[in-house]
């Protein structure tokens, strides 16, 4: 079922949107814009190293999303489309900053930043898993990505996304009450 707005009507598909941003239709990616900006930033933020690199991944994947629009053919969400083009796109940027620093290392970020309600135990608990498994769990948690469009935005096996993240849940379940 179509998702409907606040007047009940269907809303287009991602797909609908996508045709009619290659016609030129400026609305639909206003529309698309409105419905995957948040999603965007918080992935692109994962990555980058702050807010303003943050949001300049999220423009880069936003212009080249319209760049593919008509070419681009969904075989699933747009989100397993969008994670893989934050991600990539917020750690060239984070390459790019640390070519001019003279860094040698590029290093996958820490955890998102967590709510004031978590504890400081589970945050620890978060950074210190493996860079592979605290992906597949913000995906799944965080984002609420199924293990399939996991499995297609990391262009992994669904075994294996369900490995990583039993994995990352077993860790976290070590940590007691504060």
């Amino acid at each position: 079922m179509p998702p409907t707005g606040d007047s009940g009507q269907a809303q287009p598909s991602d797909a609908e949107l996508l045709a009619a941003i290659s016609r030129g239709e400026d609305a639909a990616f206003a529309t698309l814009y409105q419905r995957h900006r948040e999603f965007v930033f918080r992935v692109a933020q994962r990555f980058a190293r702050n807010e303003h690199d943050a949001a300049d991944a999220a423009q880069t994947v936003f212009i080249d999303l319209i760049s593919r629009a008509a070419t681009l053919r969904l075989s699933g969400k747009l989100s397993t489309y969008l994670y893989p083009a934050c991600k990539h796109a917020a750690l060239a940027i984070r390459r790019k900053q640390q070519r001019r620093e003279g860094a040698n290392q590029v290093t996958l970020p820490a955890a998102a930043n967590p709510s004031p309600t978590q504890s400081e135990a589970l945050r620890r608990a978060v950074d210190s898993l493996a860079d592979s498994q605290r992906e597949v769990l913000l995906m799944r948690i965080v984002d609420g990505m199924s293990v399939e469009e996991v499995s297609l935005a990391l262009a992994i096996p669904p075994g294996t996304v369900k490995s990583r993240l039993h994995a990352a849940l077993q860790v976290l379940r070590t940590i007691g009450p504060d």
